[in-house]
């Protein structure tokens, strides 16, 4: 029962997010593939875990499964993907899904890294809300009791921390910038 309620809950964090992404880069889409008949038949025919309406169990006991979409969506540098990816990121870092225990540099490290990395970049759009979501997500992580941070993971987040402190034209982006790099 713990484990279905523990799914459904990561369900309702993550479709929404993928919904929006998939939403934002569909307008991206070349002229020739925009017909109206593929777009009312593309909704009835795609199969998956977004569309197929049946029930399906979401577990992070694969992560690279969820967080792999997220990672590529952050990744775009298409403002309108990148926000709800990097949202549903520091959502599932908050909630505890994201899981971080082998200090050993396993693949949970490598994954863990390539997380903080892809969200350390994220602060190069010069979106001044971007950069608050960048650094709330950073934090979340760095104090998150379900990760461990540390090495050079630890070094990119105080640096893209004092990066945005130095280079934001939002103060208050840059004033949370600076409280993130002292609390580090």
């Amino acid at each position: 029962m713990a484990s279905t309620e523990v799914d459904s809950r990561l369900g309702r964090v993550v479709i929404p997010a993928l919904d929006k992404v998939i939403k934002n880069a569909s307008w991206r889409k070349s002229p020739e593939n925009s017909s109206p008949v593929a777009d009312s038949d593309s909704g009835s025919s795609i199969p998956g875990p977004l569309h197929d309406g049946g029930a399906a169990e979401y577990s992070l006991a694969e992560p690279e499964i969820i967080l792999s979409p997220l990672i590529n969506a952050s990744s775009t540098g298409v403002l309108k993907i990148v926000d709800p990816a990097v949202d549903c990121i520091h959502k599932l870092i908050a909630h505890g899904y994201v899981r971080s225990e082998d200090p050993t540099g396993g693949p949970e490290a490598l994954l863990l890294s390539k997380l903080i990395e892809t969200i350390c970049k994220c602060h190069e759009l010069d979106d001044e809300g971007l950069e608050l979501l960048v650094l709330k997500t950073l934090l979340t992580a760095v104090t998150s009791i379900s990760l461990r941070i540390h090495g050079d993971s630890l070094l990119q987040i105080v640096r893209t921390c004092y990066g945005i402190y130095l280079g934001s034209r939002n103060v208050v982006n840059q004033a949370t910038a600076k409280a993130s790099t002292l609390r580090f």
